[in-house]
């Protein structure tokens, strides 16, 4: 489950543990807006109680072109992906 995310990364919660520094690849959606494939590393790992709070960067991302998806604001969250990235790059 994602509980935040921007330009930089993204941290989510799950009930596998993942290993700092690893490449992950992950889809995130944005109900009614966009879906957007990315590549990360893991750069932070938090035991929840019963669970693990996952930090994640951002390093690629493409829209993800599966059909039926909505569209409606994603250019308010490719925006601010890009944004990130080119000052960055």
């Amino acid at each position: 489950m994602t509980e935040d995310f921007s330009g930089l990364g993204v941290f989510f919660t799950s009930t596998e543990a993942f290993e700092v520094d690893s490449e992950i690849r992950f889809l995130l959606r944005v109900p009614d807006a966009v879906s957007v494939r990315c590549t990360g590393r893991i750069v932070r790992v938090n035991p929840m109680g019963g669970k693990f709070g996952v930090a994640a960067t951002i390093e690629t991302f493409e829209l993800d072109q599966t059909p039926g998806d909505g569209r409606g604001d994603a250019h308010i969250v490719i925006q601010q992906l890009r944004r990130h990235h080119s000052t960055n790059a």
